[in-house]
């Protein structure tokens, strides 16, 4: 009955003279050459409508990224996971829409992302830092009638911290390492927003 969305594919990209990003020993980033790679894997997208109000979904995907060939500009040898990105992610979605009477509309959503784990950079960079696995949920609901909307969001029910980047900075003179620079997810977020049409 039209209820159910199911979309699979299974992809293999071979690359050629692929650009990875890089870092100087100031923490400046610029595009290195890498060589040959390889990405294969599967992705999952899916829709139920499992009453006429209530929508769910799952989005799932497998990805496996490695170099096919040795990268003296990124210090990284044939067999290398490409830097940050994840094997596994996920997703999972909830809509609710509704009608109030007298010609509003109301909908309420809720919807939760995971990243697997993953490097900074390619396996043997002596600079590659693990990046944790991380999750976020987010909840919004609305409420519209004729030409416009008022809708309430929370991004990062949890307020998870998790990073999302790392990167070394090293002394110029010696070439140690003297601090991490590291970017989070942004913290929990409440937004209210009006919109309207004319």
């Amino acid at each position: 009955d039209q209820r159910a969305s199911i979309d699979l594919a299974a992809f293999l990209i071979d690359w050629k003279d692929i650009q990875l990003s890089a870092s100087t020993q100031d923490g400046l980033t610029y595009s290195a050459n890498g060589g040959k790679a390889r990405s294969r894997g599967v992705e999952l997208t899916s829709a139920f409508k499992l009453t006429p109000n209530l929508r769910v979904g799952f989005n799932g995907s497998f990805t496996d990224a490695s170099l096919r060939e040795d990268a003296p500009s990124l210090r990284g040898l044939s067999g290398d996971t490409l830097p940050g990105i994840p094997r596994w992610t996920a997703a999972l979605s909830a809509d609710y829409d509704f009608q109030w009477g007298a010609g509003f509309n109301g909908h309420v959503g809720a919807g939760y992302q995971w990243i697997g784990k993953r490097k900074t950079n390619v396996d043997h960079n002596p600079n590659a830092a693990p990046l944790p696995a991380s999750g976020q949920l987010n909840l919004n609901a609305d409420v519209s009638r004729d030409n416009w909307t008022l809708r309430l969001y929370l991004r990062n029910l949890t307020n998870e911290r998790d990073i999302t980047s790392l990167g070394p900075v090293t002394s110029a003179t010696t070439g140690a390492i003297v601090e991490w620079q590291a970017n989070r997810i942004q913290p929990r977020t409440v937004g209210l927003e009006f919109d309207v049409w004319f």
